[in-house]
């Protein structure tokens, strides 16, 4: 589903949640399944944005792939260091683990 960086048509990607309005919900009940018998909201969206535009914001800072066990860890512990009640003890921890 990914293409290759050189060939992406941009270097956004879309994370987290969308806001589906009603047109949107249109488009996709006049599409046909998939060979997989699979309706997909990216598809609508390809079709729905031929004639309505679809909004976005760009989000700066950074971003953890919690999907992955890497990055899900990651995560934890960013945000376990900025916690106020728990960033001492977990940065006291973390040092004996070096």
């Amino acid at each position: 589903e990914k293409p290759h960086p050189s060939v992406a048509p941009s270097r956004l990607a879309i994370v987290g949640k969308y806001i589906v309005t009603p047109e949107l919900l249109k488009t996709l009940s006049t599409l046909k399944p998939n060979k997989n018998h699979e309706l997909r909201l990216i598809h609508a969206m390809q079709n729905y944005l031929r004639h309505s535009p679809i909004h976005a914001l760009e989000l700066r800072g950074q971003r953890f792939d919690t999907g992955d066990k890497l990055g899900y860890l990651k995560a934890v512990i960013h945000f376990g260091l900025k916690h106020k009640t728990l960033s001492g003890e977990l940065k006291k921890y973390l040092k004996t683990l070096f």
